[in-house]
């Protein structure tokens, strides 16, 4: 029974990963309506175009695929304030940032769902300074669009030839 449990999931990865390898163009369709699932979806559209294995097209109908689903950064401040005991009084504030979201990739003509990610980074602090000091804005964005593609090439088993 477990042998055949193994051989049924490793077609069904095959399977997958033959889809995966016919897959070109990618039509990306939208990942929300807030600013950050806007965001994130020109990032993934530029990484994408620039890993040099996928094409991304304007309309779903060129596709070979669509990416859909569902992604946002969610950013929250925190601070704190101090004191030394002899009247001084410090304080820091940032901001916490946490990117979460799932895509899938399918097959328009059939509906099929061929690859889903997942991806949560949990309320990770970021941007930590002195009150006086200028903030600077790290990419969540750039972060999830990052682990995204990266993980779609792996999973398509691409090699980038040098």
């Amino acid at each position: 029974m477990k042998t055949l449990l193994l051989i049924l999931v490793l077609s069904f990865a095959a399977f997958g990963q033959n889809r995966l390898d016919s897959i070109r163009k990618i039509y990306i369709d939208s990942l929300g309506n807030s600013d950050s699932g806007v965001l994130i979806r020109e990032k993934l559209r530029a990484r994408l175009i620039n890993s040099g294995r996928f094409e991304v097209v304007e309309a779903k109908e060129n596709a070979d695929a669509v990416l859909t689903g569902a992604a946002s950064v969610d950013k929250s401040q925190s601070g704190s304030i101090s004191s030394d005991g002899q009247g001084r009084v410090s304080g820091r504030e940032g901001a916490v940032y946490s990117e979460n979201g799932v895509l899938r990739l399918l097959i328009p003509q059939t509906q099929s769902t061929v690859w889903i990610y997942e991806y949560k980074r949990g309320s990770s602090l970021k941007g930590f300074i002195p009150m006086s000091g200028l903030f600077s804005n790290p990419s969540a964005s750039g972060r999830f669009a990052d682990k995204a593609v990266k993980q779609l090439l792996k999973d398509a088993g691409w090699k980038k030839k040098k």
